[in-house]
């Protein structure tokens, strides 16, 4: 059976055009039917998004081919995910510009590929790779790289999760790793 759609939707003069990045630096965008355009609005403040108006004749090909959005009973929207060239094709033909990918504003996890590893504890330094737990040490161990050092105590940034705060740990608290070449 065929969804009915609301001649006052399909016919509506003016489209509603969504585009963003989000916390996670996924891309966005997606069309709305101007009848909607309170709800679209108060989705999109939610959502973090970009929201703009226009009329539907007059709409570039590229964004008139843009995927609808959908709007929930609950006030929420979903705006769908697209590449990040075409929400860059997009946002120039629109003439606005994208906000900074979640990823710039966080250092990115670093290569334990290039870490050293240390041979015992007092050799400790920055840049080293090694083991560490969380606050729980039920929740597991993990890599970290020694970010900085006060004396015995090290701070260390985890290599799986380079969004969490850094860690303060002391030397003879962490684990380290066997590389093969120790003599």
């Amino acid at each position: 059976m065929a969804k009915a759609r609301s001649k006052t939707n399909e016919a509506s003069a003016h489209t509603i055009i969504v585009i963003g990045t989000d916390s996670e630096g996924k891309h966005h965008a997606g069309r709305f039917y101007g009848a909607q355009r309170d709800l679209v609005l108060k989705a999109v403040q939610a959502l973090g998004l970009q929201a703009f108006e226009a009329e539907t004749s007059k709409l570039d090909p590229t964004i008139a081919k843009l995927p609808l959005g959908r709007l929930y009973s609950n006030g929420r929207g979903f705006v769908p995910f697209i590449r990040r060239d075409r929400a860059v094709k997009i946002a120039e033909l629109m003439g606005v510009k994208l906000e900074a990918e979640a990823t710039s504003q966080h250092s990115p996890a670093p290569d334990i590929t290039k870490q050293s590893l240390p041979r015992d504890w007092p050799s400790i330094t920055d840049g080293d790779l090694v083991i560490a737990c969380d606050s729980d040490p039920d929740a597991g161990w993990w890599p970290a790289i020694v970010a900085g050092m006060d004396g015995d105590m090290l701070t260390l940034k985890w290599c799986q999760f380079p969004k969490e705060q850094p860690a303060l740990r002391h030397r003879s608290a962490v684990a380290l790793l066997y590389s093969g070449n120790r003599d």
